[in-house]
């Protein structure tokens, strides 16, 4: 259930109630977060040109701030309060671009306004400083502006290149309107990522596909498409003749959590692949048990109730 769980797979609404969310929350087991993985999470982060080019931007802004004012103390307060919350976005393991860029985006214009722009047209800095000044503040936006064009455009041919199986698959779930098919949440994340932004799908162009979690459960969308194809459970209707499973490797997890919760052992069998990422029909084959809910287990404490809620594999084969 954890492993499901912090998987985003949450569209089994009999196992995935408030309480049971809680206590997954409440006992389960995290990696240990220390300086040097924060660190290296930073450094790391900044392949994404998103984070690497506000990062670029703020440190100009504190340079052209240091050199033009008396006072050294304020700037540096701001860049080390939008690098802290970055840090700490980090630490949580909470920090996409889309998180951490409005804080930088915050800190430089606050940086721009405590620049002493009076500074470089007078004669308090000397002329040979504010010609460097101005030099090096016009060659910083340039330089960071040229190499974002060539980074966007380089991960933008790459990803294009990397996520073209997206764009088979779809065309596959397309030639099956008469299947349904049910996608772990992590198979098809960033699939858009394949197509154009000048592309623009035909509107029901995939009805017939769904995830099993993310951001859709709940939706208008989500309940549309259950009462469309009668589910009560999606997990449970993954066995059921013409409904077909997405993942990008062996269905492991999911036929663990049928058998864990359900007693519903299973056989995968591979209809389609479409490098990495695969179309399987999950095959139900005769219980051993029945299912066990995880609110029938007695209360523990401690390392024990963490680790029971480590969710372990069981091989099949």
């Amino acid at each position: 259930d954890h492993q499901v769980f912090y998987s985003w797979m949450m569209a089994d609404e009999e196992q995935f109630t408030t309480e049971k969310i809680s206590y997954i929350a409440d006992h389960a087991v995290r990696p240990p977060v220390t300086v040097a993985s924060v660190a290296a999470a930073f450094i790391t982060g900044m392949r994404d040109y998103r984070k690497l080019l506000p990062f670029c931007l703020l440190c100009l802004c504190l340079f052209l701030c240091l050199t033009s004012r008396k006072g050294k103390v304020l700037p540096l307060l701001v860049f080390g309060a939008v690098l802290s919350v970055h840090l700490a976005f980090i630490a949580i393991q909470r920090a996409p671009a889309r998180i951490v860029s409005p804080h930088y985006v915050l800190g430089i214009l606050l940086l721009l306004l405590m620049i002493d722009y009076s500074a470089f047209g007078s004669e308090r800095l000397g002329r040979a400083k504010r010609t460097a000044c101005g030099a090096a503040a016009i060659a910083g936006v340039l330089v960071v502006f040229l190499l974002n064009g060539l980074v966007a455009q380089t991960t933008y041919n790459v990803t294009r290149d990397k996520y073209a199986c997206f764009v088979a698959l779809d065309n596959y779930i397309v030639e099956h309107k008469d299947s349904v098919f049910l996608s772990s949440v992590y198979a098809t994340a960033g699939a858009f990522r394949g197509y154009s932004i000048f592309d623009a799908p035909e509107q029901g162009k995939l009805e017939n596909f769904s995830s099993l979690g993310g951001w859709q459960v709940k939706s208008p969308r989500y309940f549309a498409f259950k009462r469309r194809y009668k589910m009560e459970n999606m997990f449970l209707s993954l066995t059921d003749k013409g409904v077909y499973l997405i993942d990008r490797q062996r269905p492991e997890l999911i036929r663990n959590y049928l058998w864990e919760n359900y007693g519903i052992r299973t056989r995968a069998e591979k209809i389609a692949g479409f490098e990495g990422v695969a179309v399987y029909k999950l095959h139900r084959e005769k219980p051993s048990r029945p299912g066990r809910s995880r609110l029938s287990r007695p209360k523990v404490s401690g390392n024990r109730a963490a680790a029971l809620v480590v969710w372990r594999g069981i091989d099949y084969n």
